[in-house]
């Protein structure tokens, strides 16, 4: 494997240009006088309103043919094809739709857990407390959204989870620079966080206890001066600090991170890769296509804007020769031409007269190209490749409900892969670092719970809290209520003794019939001194205080 992160900085990219054909310029705008009296033609262009917009769009940084070459060795060219996923990501709405979705598909409701099966263990409220203050500390749902984006885009996520004291900066003026490169700001005590760290100058160089181990290259350093570098070194971990001071001028510029501190998630390849596969790697195609296809509706629409305008002056008696002189050619051009540019300039009428027998006519542009099914086919393309139905993305495409709600399940299971690897590698690091406690290690779930099955899940979890042995926790949860507010307000509303203060209105649907005969006030009033024969037999054999299905 060439060492492709050692030069990611210095690497060119190639910058291919749209193959849809160019206007070309006018060279013809001068009429050729050397021409005889009654076989005068002149070419003029005329200006028009509307402004011709072209290419204006960047083209693939690679051509087909290296696309088809990058894909057929992902990790070979994995450099490369995280540039393409990322440039399809920021120009065709079908890939930006479609990883936005992916991240914000669930809704990352949890419990913390410990999976001991013995008793559980006493210090596991405290270990409980230690985990959702962390969660709430590194704001758990925006780190998880953050990875499923860089999963679909670069097919490989390394994060630090850093717990050090880490410098503080006191500047109260930065550069540019400063501001357009998106820096955290370090606090002062122990912080606890989550550092993104460059995909290009890192490297997954093995496994230990079924973690990825990985390496950063120092190098990485190297492509910035002073005040840079500075700002740099302050938003990086302090191991990797560390280890820059100490390899300086060093030929082993890799350094190995400690893997207890570390997250590393990839997706579209096998645990023996050392890189993951972007998710539009296999739309490239499509999407080259579709890039060529709006360039060519485009080139078309420049066309049809600026329309080509030519007249034929009458034919005379000889074959190719005009009955109008020269100069009547000339004065009649000038006429026609005047009156075309002030109709297309401005509103009004525009008259003219012309010799008879003279033909005026304009060059007509195939616009097939628009047709509704190439646009439809064109708009499909792309979210087949992906995986996601298009009727999924926009809700517009045809198709039926039962496809697109199983088509919307097969994503979500695959997307909530992604999200496990990633819990996975926090509940380590939250455990090694910040719980230490292996006699009750404390894992935060993440419940499989979307936008779209929420219905469903609060369905399952009510289920078997009321038939069978369910957790009211995880029922609150699957509702998107977070457990431990809700419970606070139980307690608050215990506390506050809210059944008696505020006790429920007495109506048919919150008292039972027993209620109604319990109550002095509700009801017929009692007979004493009865008359009637049914109300005597009654009260002698006590019918009245039996239960009775309609009451009980």
């Amino acid at each position: 494997m060439p060492e492709q992160n050692e030069v990611a900085a210095s690497t060119t990219k190639k910058r291919g240009r749209s193959s849809a054909p160019k206007r070309k310029a006018n060279t013809n705008n001068r009429a050729n006088h050397n021409v005889e009296t009654n076989a005068y033609a002149y070419n003029t262009t005329l200006p028009y309103i509307y402004s011709v917009l072209g290419d204006f769009l960047d083209a693939s940084p690679y051509t087909i043919k290296d696309i088809r070459t990058f894909s057929k060795n992902p990790q070979y060219y994995n450099k490369q094809l995280r540039d393409l996923a990322w440039w399809a990501y920021n120009t065709n709405g079908s890939v930006r739709s479609a990883v936005n979705y992916i991240g914000s598909m669930h809704t990352l409701d949890k419990v913390i857990v410990c999976k001991n099966r013995k008793k559980r263990p006493r210090n596991f409220e405290r270990n409980r407390l230690k985990m959702l203050s962390v969660l709430d500390k590194i704001n758990y749902k925006q780190q998880i959204r953050d990875n499923l984006m860089k999963n679909a885009n670069d097919g490989t996520a390394f994060y630090y989870f850093e717990t050090a004291n880490r410098p503080i900066s006191n500047e109260k003026f930065i550069s540019d620079y400063q501001m357009a490169n998106i820096v955290e700001i370090n606090e002062i005590g122990m912080d606890v966080s989550i550092i993104p760290l460059p995909v290009d100058w890192c490297r997954i160089c093995g496994r230990v206890g079924n973690h990825y181990r990985m390496a950063f290259n120092l190098r990485y350093f190297d492509q910035f001066n002073d005040r840079e570098l500075k700002a740099r070194l302050q938003a990086m971990p302090k191991e990797i600090r560390d280890g820059y001071n100490q390899n300086k001028g060093s030929i082993n510029n890799w350094i190995i991170l400690d893997d207890t501190k570390t997250i590393v998630t990839k997706v579209n390849a096998a645990i023996n890769q050392p890189w993951g596969v972007p998710m539009a790697v296999t739309a490239f195609d499509d999407i080259m296509y579709a890039e060529y296809f709006v360039n060519t509706k485009r080139t078309v629409l420049d066309s049809i804007n600026n329309q080509i305008i030519y007249m034929t002056f009458p034919e005379g008696k000889e074959k190719g020769t005009s009955s109008l002189t020269k100069d009547q050619q000339r004065e009649q051009h000038e006429k026609v031409k005047e009156a075309v540019i002030t109709r297309r300039s401005q509103y009004g009428i525009s008259f003219f007269s012309l010799a008879s027998g003279t033909k005026i006519d304009k060059m007509d542009v195939d616009i097939d190209i628009f047709d509704e099914k190439n646009e439809a086919s064109i708009k499909d393309a792309v979210p087949g490749a992906l995986g996601i139905s298009s009727a999924s993305l926009d809700g517009n495409t045809k198709g039926n409900y039962a496809t697109a709600s199983l088509n919307l399940e097969l994503v979500a299971s695959n997307t909530y892969t992604w999200v496990e690897n990633f819990m996975f590698e926090l509940n380590k690091c939250i455990n090694a670092n910040i719980i230490m406690d292996s006699s009750c290690v404390v894992d935060c779930y993440i419940l499989p719970t979307t936008f779209a099955n929420r219905d469903k899940q609060v369905k399952y979890m009510q289920d078997l809290y009321s038939h069978g042995k369910g957790s009211l926790t995880a029922w609150v949860s699957a509702t998107g209520f977070d457990p431990d507010a809700y419970i606070s307000l139980l307690d608050y509303e215990l506390e506050s003794d809210f059944e008696n203060k505020y006790p429920v209105h007495a109506t048919s649907f919150t008292m039972s019939g027993r209620d109604e005969a319990d109550s002095k006030e509700s009801g017929r009033e009692t007979v004493d001194f009865a008359t009637n024969e049914n109300t005597i037999q009654s009260q002698s054999s006590g019918s009245n205080t039996n239960p009775k299905p309609s009451t009980d």
